[in-house]
């Protein structure tokens, strides 16, 4: 797990709310704290939709929406004249990308099923913004391969979105 400080808060609030910097990753949850509190639990819920919506939107295996799906609402909370007192966005990565990731790590102990999350959590308070990743596995396992991996991913996910950051202890 890393930390990073990011350094350009309107600059990534504007890659997080208007622009389509994360629309493809899944939104895990999502909590907005002004004047009262807004949580968003990202789980795709099923039981909503008839078999024939599912069917039409090939969504019967869909766990999580995507960013792109709730963005807009979120960001309709928070615009106005104040920032809001605190705020949490939770992404995770969909798990068609876990082979890959695996792969790259060069890990041979671990297989997609293994994984149960890879998350990159951005925390806005006291006026400053951190994102933190970090991965979950459902066994235990020595090999930190992954981890580092995803930390990579995640560094290099700013960078070459032009967030400004510093890695924090």
């Amino acid at each position: 797990m890393k930390k990073w400080h990011i350094k350009g808060v309107k600059t990534c609030m504007e890659k997080l709310l208007i622009s389509d910097t994360f629309d493809d990753l899944w939104l895990e949850q999502a909590q907005i704290t002004m004047k009262n509190t807004i949580s968003i639990d990202g789980h795709f819920q099923k039981k909503f939709y008839t078999e024939e919506e599912l069917e039409e939107q090939n969504a019967r295996s869909k766990r999580f929406l995507l960013w792109k799906e709730m963005k807009s609402f979120c960001f309709g909370v928070i615009k106005g004249s104040r920032t809001p007192y605190s705020m949490k966005i939770e992404f995770l990565l969909p798990e068609e990308s876990y082979e890959e990731l695996l792969r790259k790590s060069g890990t041979r102990e671990l297989r997609p099923p293994d994984l149960s999350n890879c998350f990159m959590r951005f925390l806005f308070q006291e006026q400053k913004l951190y994102m933190l990743s970090g991965i979950s596995l459902k066994l235990f396992s020595m090999d930190k391969s992954v981890e580092q991996e995803w930390d990579s991913w995640a560094e290099e996910y700013l960078k070459k979105n032009g967030i400004d950051y510093e890695e924090e202890e």
